[in-house]
């Protein structure tokens, strides 16, 4: 934003006659937005609005407006996380055009500062549908679950082998963690009618199967799990019965 301001001149519209269209959504907008579509219709200018109906509008009129969606596209793809991670808040919270991208959320879950983590499970809540769709979403959970746990492991937070956290203050990586456990157990592979405690048996095995040599990491995945199968009734003793099943299995492959 600064960049743009700086790099900024001031213009006055050119004298020309203004589509009919136009001069009647006066009375329904903001004259600074009036004011904007009259300069970039008059002057020829390219105008980026986040009102897609404003920008059919004056597209259809002969003027010329950015897309908003493929531009915040190339511009997050050149930002770092931390101006990304306030894009997304505001996408959030304020409907703000951003895309976000699954690098976009794993960057967020290696990042050690503690309000990302809270950045990030709000993403993942908002967009568990579509998430759980995608051909790897399994693969996709793991990913920034894992990143998660690593940016803890790394920020100091995993205090013993025995995978204890001690929790920054506002840290949410316990939250990220459940939320990554919720979506997993909502994820279908190959028309499979599973229970929630085999899907989850499955995330818990990807998890293991990459941390194996992180025995920290591994008992705070068994300890976190077996609290969130708790909290959501889940069956713990179903949820171990599967896992074993599916690691007698691998080793049988």
């Amino acid at each position: 934003m600064k960049f743009i301001i700086e790099s900024s001149e001031i213009q006055s519209p050119n004298s020309v006659d203004l589509p009919e269209e136009i001069n009647e959504c006066r009375d329904l907008i903001d004259e600074s937005v009036e004011s904007s579509i009259i300069l970039a219709f008059s002057n020829d200018l390219d105008w980026m609005s986040i009102d897609p109906f404003f920008a059919r509008l004056l597209g259809g009129k002969g003027g010329r407006s950015v897309n908003v969606s493929r531009f915040s596209v190339q511009l997050g793809a050149n930002r770092e996380i931390e101006a990304m991670a306030t894009a997304i808040q505001l996408h959030l919270f304020h409907d703000f055009p951003c895309s976000i991208t699954i690098e976009h959320l794993i960057q967020l879950a290696f990042s050690q500062e503690v309000a990302h983590d809270e950045i990030l499970k709000d993403a993942l809540i908002r967009y568990q549908d579509e998430l759980s769709c995608i051909p790897n979403a399994l693969s996709i959970i793991k990913k920034i679950c894992i990143a998660n746990l690593i940016g803890a492991m790394r920020a100091g937070e995993v205090i013993d082998s025995e995978g204890r956290l001690k929790l920054r203050h506002g840290s949410g990586t316990l939250s990220v963690f459940y939320t990554c456990c919720l979506i997993a157990s909502t994820i279908q592979l190959n028309d499979e009618k599973l229970s929630r405690e085999e899907r989850l048996a499955r995330f818990f095995l990807e998890l293991f199967d990459t941390i194996h040599e992180m025995p920290s990491l591994i008992n705070l995945v068994r300890r976190a799990g077996s609290v969130y199968a708790k909290g959501h009734f889940l069956s713990i003793t179903e949820i171990n019965s599967c896992l074993g099943d599916l690691q007698s299995g691998a080793k049988g492959e």
